[in-house]
Parts: C-alpha cells; structure tokens; sequence
C-alpha cells in the first residue's frame, strides 16, 4: 500500500460499516496481513475552522485543551511517517533509522 495515493489504499471489508460519529476517522480499515507494508502516519493538525467550530468543541470539549490549541493555530501541525512491514511475528519499521527529532534539540516554536 506504499506508493499509492492514501485513498486509493483504503476501505473497509464488504460488510463492515464504520459509525457516523467515529472521531477521528480510519483511512483504512483492512486486516494487515504478512508482507504488507504500511505507512503509519501519527501527527497533530491545528485546523482554524475545527477550533473555532462551537458545536465541534462541545462534542470534544472534555478531551482538547481549547486554549492551547488556539495558541498552536499559526504553528498549523506537524506529522511523522514511518513505512511498516507487516510480517508473521513483530512489524519490522522499514524507517527506523531516519530521525524523528532534530539532533540539535530544537523545538518548533509554541510546542514547549
């Protein structure tokens, strides 16, 4: 599934149905099966229109600290991606050994 567009990669088994309400929303929804390889995509995104979104911040009120998330707008988000290797026993990460932090220590402004 590397190599192809996010979407085309996605779906769901014949039969499954994922919640209307489901937050935050699977890409894919497949078994992973022995030779697979996947990119796993953690990452946190400040989106103007979901924070400034009343009904929105109800819904996730208990789980967002709404302040700070105001405070990271201009920061907009950041993500890491790591290519996985689905295999019969543990994943082996394909990405392993490119750095997820700068050496240096730096931190993206806002972030501390």
């Amino acid at each position: 599934m590397v190599g192809l567009g996010i979407r085309d990669a996605s779906g769901a088994l014949p039969g499954r149905r994922r919640p209307d309400d489901e937050f935050p929303r699977l890409r894919m929804d497949l078994p992973l099966l022995p030779r697979y390889v996947v990119t796993v995509e953690p990452g946190i995104y400040f989106v103007p229109a979901l924070i400034a979104d009343a009904e929105f911040r109800q819904r996730y009120g208990d789980a967002v600290d709404w302040e700070r998330a105001e405070r990271m707008v201009d920061f907009g988000g950041i993500r890491t991606e790591h290519n996985v290797l689905v295999t019969d026993g543990e994943p082996q990460i394909l990405t392993e050994q490119i750095p997820v932090a700068h050496a240096d220590g730096w931190v993206p402004h806002g972030t501390s």
